[in-house]
């Protein structure tokens, strides 16, 4: 599971890039004036990815009108709206796990609360005997309300 996880995240990520990578790439062959506007000009061949664009930036590269242009940017869109999509689902897809696999019941043997102060050897609450937190509980509110106050370093 986990690798299949793992791989989709991949190659998703990867797609997302290759698809950045030749918007920004086409923007700067098709449309050297804007590049070289965006800061980005012969200076600097190698730097095609744009990491951070502020709004002057977002309108200068929408008002473009090369129709190779608005096929990678829409390209890119594309890939990068599933790549995020897809961190979402598995992100709200694990939190959901984890809360409902917190909240449902475990065995009484498997429950660390079952322990009591002085271990898996017969507690306060008779872990060894198999009775349940629930019904230690019950017996502690029940001995409560008469009055009863031998419960020693627990108190009443």
């Amino acid at each position: 599971m986990t690798t299949a996880l793992i791989s989709a995240w991949l190659v998703l990520m990867l797609w997302s890039a290759i698809a950045e990578y030749r918007y920004y790439a086409t923007v700067a062959a098709l449309c050297p004036e804007v590049w070289a506007q965006l800061g980005r000009g012969p200076a600097a061949p190698r730097r095609k990815f744009l990491i951070w664009l502020n709004a002057r930036e977002q309108r200068l590269l929408g008002s473009i009108d090369n129709p190779l242009v608005w096929d990678a940017r829409r390209r890119h869109r594309i890939a990068a709206s599933c790549f995020l999509g897809y961190l979402l689902l598995v992100m709200v897809s694990a939190t959901a796990y984890f809360r409902w696999a917190g909240t449902r019941r475990r065995p009484v043997a498997d429950s660390p609360s079952s322990m009591g102060a002085s271990g898996a050897f017969g507690g306060v609450d008779g872990a060894a005997s198999g009775i349940g937190h629930d019904t230690f509980q019950h017996q502690a509110d029940q001995h409560r309300l008469s009055g009863y106050a031998g419960f020693g370093e627990y108190g009443a």
